[in-house]
Parts: structure tokens; sequence; C-alpha cells
């Protein structure tokens, strides 16, 4: 069967033909000639909510999944297609005792390696092995790692087991040992060529082993460890190169016959031992490998050629099913091309959630700042602008950094008030755009710009001035603060605070308010100012920074850090915007130390103001108009709301209100070291029923969209860095800054 699909795969595809008629217009490919036959994508309900730990295919054929369902608490499962999931393994309570479990690893006779970090004392730590029989007997496996003393802990960098069950462990990241399942005895390091694989780079196929980095690539194959350098070596080395920094996204199994399929950022790929190429047998473009938030921890297969993948995607475990329908077409009917100014994640995902639910259509996605070839904002915006006039410009924009005012009275995006109308939406955000009845421009996401610190301190901040004074009196009032908000680089002063501002700025002609600048400016002076005293104490880091040129891009990153900046950072507010309740979660962290401090909306020079985010309008020259609406519908429905947002509050009613109304738990932690090197961790906080109830007021009182354009706010934290340091006077940074304004205005 699988020699039949991999023959299948080298079908070619056939040319996608437009036809061209009067009106809107839709590029698909005749029902007639397109190919057939391809890999779908099917979701397997989990038997509960958690992180994945590990799947396997046991001798027997039922698939078993292991969990952390919560703090300690870990559950195995297994299933059979007749009968479902069963939880027919119980971890028996010594587990606990070896702490929080690092890794669980399933053999396919049905027992279970764990390994355990158990905290001894303040920064002292002990390691525990185990073997779980199947019968459910728990034996510690007495490793011994001879690298390290046994009060350092041991640095386990992976885990996995062969499909002959042995158990293979890297140790400090580039050790790797085979480990007596008996006595616990390890052999020599099997990485000769001494690969340094970071978190997800061991994994095992067969009776393989593969250690991967984005250097260097090998096998352990009978003992002996060689090099890849075939075209497999170089595409899983590319993956490793593509996601640097993140989880590996590389996972293999081999079946019978001695064909490797493996995982990468692209999809899922087989290959022929011995060949020269790898054949792709799902895209990621139309499967959840094109989530960026989807990460694989196993693959498993079938001999007739079904594939199982458990990932976790948004930190929750899932379980992935595909199959070989012969009569799904190969090409889409439909193409769809976005634009956005800069690479995002969360359109990224919404784009990889359509296209599993609309295999009809084949979205594009073309990035305007790749960040590689040398283009600024201005030449991006320029050449797409050249693009729609030519009509050859793309169906969906997504806005977000763009100028919105310029697409909107040029009339070139469609009136999407219909889709509003069949979704419930928080009106007063996703309508902020609204002209003459119309609504070009919808909103998927929202902000609101916050302030936290002393609750007596930040309830009275209504203005500019009213900030200036809480500022001066929280950094006076606080003897452990070293600073007020990080003032080291002025651009981060003004980006925290620009959100809550920029909407007073702009005058209903258009331009922009010059007194109501000069008052910004003012105040970001005064604030910088109260943070001279910590930088003559990193005068020699800063001169560095300063060295590196555009170290710093405003608006790329804005979030609150809340009690974080407070306990961590030594600060004596922090401000930003708050950005979601998992990011609301991060800024509660630790907040129990604190006695009455508060997080709430910041209003300085406008009322009810919000940061919309991911801003999406349809153009009139769309070939593809229904199937563009159909995916600014998708983003406002349920599913993306409730999954693929990163950054930001959902705009759909009924994901919204579930969030108001679930109560979680969160298991993050944050750890840090203070200047006299203790240790400091800190447990992220849901925000309890009340808090999230105070944001539902919050909410009802938002009525202007803070400015959105990333050229805008360039050049006005540019000139206001130039104020803060003495290079000119606030008068002469607003005249500059108005200047580059109304130049970019007119273009």
């Amino acid at each position: 069967m699988l020699r039949r699909i991999l023959a299948i795969s080298l079908v070619l595809t056939l040319a996608i033909v437009g036809f061209a008629g009067c009106g809107e217009k839709e590029t698909v490919l005749p029902e007639a000639t397109a190919a057939r036959g391809r890999y779908v994508e099917q979701s397997i309900d989990l038997p509960a909510e958690g992180y994945p730990m590990d799947m396997t295919m046991l001798s027997d054929g039922r698939i078993r999944v292991g969990l952390m369902t919560g703090e300690r608490e870990y559950r195995i499962f297994t299933r059979t297609a007749e009968d479902g999931w069963t939880e027919d393994v119980v971890l028996p309570d010594d587990v606990k005792a070896m702490g929080n479990l690092d890794f669980m690893r399933f053999f396919r006779d049905g027992s279970v390696f764990l390994s355990g970090i158990e905290k001894v004392g303040e920064r002292e730590y002990r390691y525990h092995f185990a073997i779980l029989s199947a019968d459910g007997v728990l034996r510690e496996l007495p490793i011994t790692y001879p690298e390290v003393n046994e009060s350092d802990g041991i640095l386990l960098g992976g885990a996995d087991v062969t499909s002959d069950d042995r158990l293979m462990l890297l140790f400090s990241f580039d050790d790797l040992r085979e480990v007596n399942l008996t006595d616990g005895s390890l052999s020599a390091n099997r990485n000769e060529l001494g690969i340094w694989s970071t978190v997800g780079g061991l994994a095992c196929a067969g009776e393989d082993t593969y250690l991967l980095s984005d250097a260097l690539c090998g096998r352990v194959s009978e003992g002996q460890q060689t090099q890849l350098t075939d075209a497999l070596g170089k595409q899983l080395m590319a993956s490793e190169q593509a996601t640097s920094g993140e989880e590996s996204r590389i996972v293999f199994w081999k079946n019978e016959d001695g064909y490797l399929f493996f995982t990468t950022d692209e999809g899922l790929y087989s290959y022929v031992p011995g060949g020269s190429v790898t054949e792709e047998l799902v895209s990621a473009s139309k499967s959840s490998f094109g989530d960026p938030s989807f990460v694989p921890k196993a693959l498993e297969g079938t001999e007739d050629g079904t594939f199982y993948v458990l990932g976790q995607q948004s930190g929750i475990a899932t379980l992935c099913c595909f199959v070989y329908d012969a009569e799904a077409p190969v090409q889409a009917t439909n193409l769809l091309k976005i634009y956005s100014l800069y690479d995002d994640d969360d359109l990224r995902q919404m784009i990889s959630m359509f296209q599993k639910s609309h295999p009809e259509t084949e979205v594009s996605l073309e990035i305007g700042l790749t960040g590689e070839d040398g283009m600024t904002e201005a030449d991006a915006l320029r050449t797409l602008n050249t693009e729609i006039l030519a009509g050859s410009g793309p169906d969906i924009l997504r806005l977000d950094g763009m100028s919105l005012d310029s697409y909107l009275e040029k009339d070139i995006l469609m009136d999407l008030s219909d889709l509003l109308e069949e979704t419930p939406t928080l009106e007063r955000i996703t309508k902020c755009y609204e002209r003459e009845g119309t609504v070009r421009v919808i909103p998927a996401a929202f902000a609101i710009p916050a302030v936290y610190g002393p609750r007596e301190l930040v309830s009275r901040i209504t203005d500019l001035d009213s900030l200036v004074d809480a500022a001066s009196r929280a950094l006076s009032e606080n003897n452990q603060a070293h600073s007020l908000m990080n003032g080291m680089i002025p651009q981060m002063v003004t980006d925290t605070l620009y959100d809550s501002c920029s909407a007073a700025w702009k005058k209903t002609d258009g331009t922009l308010d010059e007194e109501a600048l000069e008052r910004f400016l003012e105040a970001m002076d005064k604030l910088y100012a109260m943070d001279a005293p910590l930088r003559e104490q990193y005068a020699d880091i800063l001169r560095e920074l300063e060295g590196q040129g555009d170290f710093y891009t405003p608006g790329e990153y804005t979030g609150i850090g809340g009690s974080q900046d407070i306990i961590m950072n030594g600060m004596a507010l922090s401000a930003g915007t708050l950005e979601g309740m998992e990011a609301w979660s991060y800024a509660l962290a630790g907040d129990d130390q604190l006695e009455d401090y508060a997080l709430l909306p910041l209003n300085l020079q406008a009322s009810g103001v919000f940061l919309p985010r991911q801003l999406y309008g349809v153009l009139t020259s769309s070939e593809s108009g229904e199937a563009a609406k159909d995916f600014v519908r998708f983003v406002l429905d349920e599913e993306a709301q409730g999954n693929a947002l990163s950054f930001g509050f959902p705009v759909n009613q009924v994901v919204f209100d579930r969030q108001i109304q679930e109560d979680k738990t969160v298991q993050t932690t944050f750890g840090s070291s203070d200047e006299n090197g203790n240790y400091i961790s800190l447990a992220a906080r849901y925000p309890s029923a009340a808090e999230r109830q105070q944001l539902v007021s919050w909410v009802n009182n938002l009525t202007t969209p803070a400015l959105t354009d990333r050229t805008i706010r360039s050049l006005i934290t540019a000139q206001a860095a130039a104020s803060m340091k003495g290079s000119c006077t606030v008068q002469q940074a607003v005249s500059q800054a108005l200047q580059g304004l109304n130049l970019y205005l007119s273009e």
C-alpha cells in the first residue's frame, strides 16, 4: 500500500487555468482536469486537555498517548478505533516523589520510562529515573551519569525509544548514551561527531537514532554514527535552521520495509533508503504543519498508509490523523492571496486553520518586509500600491501597521458589513472604522493600553500631568525600585505610552495636532529624565547598544509586563498594552508579593482608547472576492477566535463571553536572578472572576481606536528620542515630526 502511495505522490500536478468573465471573477481549476488523490487531515479528540508527553503504537496495534494535565499530574490513555480511549495505565503515587517529569517515553511492550527533577535545596536538584512495567510496577533505574556532581543535577537534553525497545538518552545536549534497562548502566558516548542537539533534536526511527542540529545531522545505526550529507540530511538541517531557537519540528517513523517518514516545518515526507530525493506526502500549506504554534512530538504510522501525529498547538496537546483519499483533488479550485506588511504567527495560524477546513482554497501569503532585501516600509507600500493600481494586487490586505485612511479614501475595499450581521461580535471594536454605514476594515482582535502600579497612585492617572506626578511619587516611595520604566532606551519609554495617546493627535482633516503632540513629547522628556541614574549605571552597555544601529523596532511588541516588571526588573511602574487573557496572567505573575497593586486601563490624551489588531480588508479588484470574504468570515468565527489569537482579546462575542466565564489555572512560571545573584521565581496567575468582570466594564467603555500606522509611530518615536537625549528641543522635535509626517501623508 505504501509503495502505491509513494508512486502516486510522483504524479505531475496540472497547470492552473483561469477563466475571466464579467464583474467579479473566480480563478478556478476545471473539475474534469484536476488531479485527484492526496492525504487529508482528520482530528482525533483526545480524552483530556493537557501538554503532550509521548505517543507510540503498542505491539498489539493500539495507540498510547501520555499527557501532563496539571501540576505533577500525568495521565496515560490507550485507544483502539472501535473502543475509543481508556485510561488503562495509572501512575502510582510514588511517581510524585520524582518531582516534575521532563520525559515520559513509551516502549511497545507497554512499559514506560520516566525521568523527573526533584528540587532538594535552594539551588540543588536531583534527577530520578524509573521504569513502569506493563503490569504497573514502578522500578527505580539507577542511572549514574559520570560527568557531573550529583548535587548539580543531570542535564538531560533528550530521550527516545527505538522500535526494538532500546532507551537512548542525551546528556548535556551532546552526550548520547544507550541505557541498560536492567542495571541502569550506560554505553559509551555514541555521538562521535559531537553534534550539539538542542530541545527535540534527539529522535529514534526503527532501530536507528538521529541527532539533529542546524549545523550537522547524524544517524546512529548498530552503534556507529554517520553524518547525513544526502538529500535527507540536507532537508533535516534546513528545517533545524528554519526553526532555530525553537523546538525542533522533526519526528520520525520507519515502517517494516525500511521506508522512513518524517515531519519538518514544511510538512510530512517520505524517504526511500539510498534514494536521492525526499517525497512530500502532506504540505504545510494544507495541514497543521503550516501553523507556527504546532510542534510535532511523535509520529506513528500503520502499514496501510495512515499516519498519526501527536503535537502541541498553542501549547495544548492535539492528535492529527492523515489518511489517503483517492478522490480528494490535488489542486485547490480557488486561489487566494493575502498581503501583510509584517510577518505574524497569528496570521499564519489563521491561514493554516482555514485551509484545513477549506481544502478547495489555496492561500498564499506575501510579506512586505522580510528583513532580507533592505526594503523600507515606504518601499514595500509603494510596490504594493503599484500592484494594486495595475490590477495584480492581493485579494486580502492585512492592514496592521499600514495607513488605513489611504485605502479607505480611495474606495478600493469591499463593504464587509454583512459579515458582522452573520456573526455576533463586539461591535464597539469591529465597527470602529465604520463610515457612512459601511465597514471596509474589520479588526479581529484588540488590546487595551494599561498601567500597573500602586493602586492609590495609578487610580489617579487621568492625563499626562497626573501620569508624571504618579511616576515621580512611585519612584520616590519605592526604595526597591531601580528605575521608573526601565528608561535606558528612549524609544521604549515612548512606545509603552504611545497607544494611550496617539488617538488624540489626529484631527478631523487628517492632519496631526501640533499642540497635543508637543504635550506628549514634553511628558516623555520628564519621564525619561527620572531614569538618568539608571543610564549612568549602565553607560557602557548603552554605548554598545547604540553602536549596533537599529537595535529597537518601534511597535514590535509593547505588551505590559505588570508585576514581573516591578519584582524582577525593579521598576516603579509598568505600562504597555494588555494583549489578552494569557498575557494578563503573565502580567499578574507574583502579584501576591505586592500589597494593593492594580492593573488599570490607561487613557492619557483620549478616552476609551484601544488598539485594534489583525485588521482585514478585501480589495474590490479581487478575482476571488467570495473566497476572500470566506476567509475574513472564518477569522471572526468561534474556532479561529478561540484558538488562533496570541496577541489580543477576541472580538467574537461568544468567545469573549466564554473567556469571561471560564476560570482557568496557569502552569507557567518565570525565573530570573537579581543583582545579588538570588534566584527569583514567579508563577503566572489567571485573572480572578472579579477581574474578568471588570474587563467587561472596560470593554464597554472603549470608543477610540489608537493610531495603527507604523510609519507614523516610527517618525514620532524617533523625534521623541532626539528631544529626550537633548539633541534638539521639544519644539524642534515636533516640527521635524510634522514635517516628516506631512511628506508621508502627501504621498
